[in-house]
């Protein structure tokens, strides 16, 4: 049997992110509380799809010859702007069903869990790379900048086939997930969109409730006949705290069934761990470029070495 809420008393939805939900009047019970031993950063998600015809966009694409890569290319004498363009480019009517968020938020969350944004500009052999143009090319050496033999994944995403069921992780799996990640101590990341496309942020707290049947007013909540639980799940970001996340969902104890109240829920979860010191070889998504010059570049702009 389906689960229905009245649109009358709530109206859940993740784009609806001033609406103000009565959490307190139900008495709910504190099941699962963590917060990282760091605050997330905000790094950007540098699409691939270009901002209009012929543009150099150096605040939007790493292939724009203005930005951090053509600086890179100035001093080292290397192609890693066309290298980049050759391999991660889209003309701004690009008709591809990935052309509207074909991009790095992977990197971006990555370097949003492990890295403090950079602070200073830095003068490399006569070239001024500020800090938006370091971040750009650690994008690039992102990869180059974490344990590979270490990591976390949790969830299967959806990518539109027959045999996938876009509802997972239903609540139940969605609670053993983040009991999982919060045995860790680093900020992780998580795909908020439970369609075909990506949107990767970084998280640094949880709070979960757990709600009895009796705490519920049952005219706005039909979920079958049988003993239910309800849960409300708050995935928090300080570097992006416009994406933080409110999710409600339901388990029908007597009947094993359990679903979402919410329109939208994340994808799968996962975390990566930050290398030990210097940055080595080639990058791994441009080998135009050394992975050890940002790290050069990085620990210069933050004054330090990490």
């Amino acid at each position: 049997m389906g689960c229905a809420i009245s649109t009358d008393y709530w109206s859940i939805s993740y784009y609806d992110k001033n609406r103000i939900y009565p959490d307190n009047i139900f008495y709910p019970k504190l099941i699962l509380q963590w917060k990282a031993n760091s605050q997330c950063n905000r790094y950007y998600w540098w699409p691939m799809t270009e901002t209009s015809e012929n543009a150099d966009d150096p605040s939007n694409n790493l292939y724009a010859i203005s930005g951090g890569l053509g600086k890179y290319d100035k001093v080292k004498k290397t192609e890693c702007v066309l290298e980049q363009r050759k391999n991660y480019f889209k003309q701004w009517d690009s008709d591809d069903t990935d052309a509207k968020w074909s991009g790095f938020c992977d990197k971006a969350s990555i370097l949003s869990c492990l890295y403090p944004y950079p602070k200073h500009d830095v003068i490399w052999e006569g070239v001024t790379f500020t800090p938006r143009d370091i971040e750009s090319l650690m994008i690039i050496a992102c990869d180059n900048s974490i344990q590979f033999w270490k990591s976390e994944f949790y969830g299967e995403r959806y990518n539109g086939f027959i045999q996938d069921v876009q509802h997972e992780p239903f609540p139940s799996q969605l609670l053993e997930i983040l009991t999982s990640i919060s045995k860790g101590t680093t900020p992780f990341v998580m795909d908020i969109d439970s369609d075909i496309a990506v949107w990767n942020y970084a998280y640094d707290s949880i709070d979960v409730h757990e709600y009895n049947t009796t705490d519920f007013n049952t005219e706005y909540y039909v979920c079958g006949e049988g003993e239910k639980i309800y849960y409300t799940f708050k995935i928090n970001s300080s570097g992006y705290p416009e994406c933080n996340q409110k999710l409600y969902g339901w388990i029908n104890q007597s009947t094993g069934e359990e679903g979402w109240f919410s329109e939208w829920h994340p994808d799968f979860v996962w975390r990566k761990y930050k290398k030990n010191g210097l940055w080595k070889g080639k990058c791994f998504t441009n080998e135009e470029i050394e992975a050890e010059d940002i790290y050069y570049l990085y620990t210069q702009s933050m004054g330090k070495s990490l």
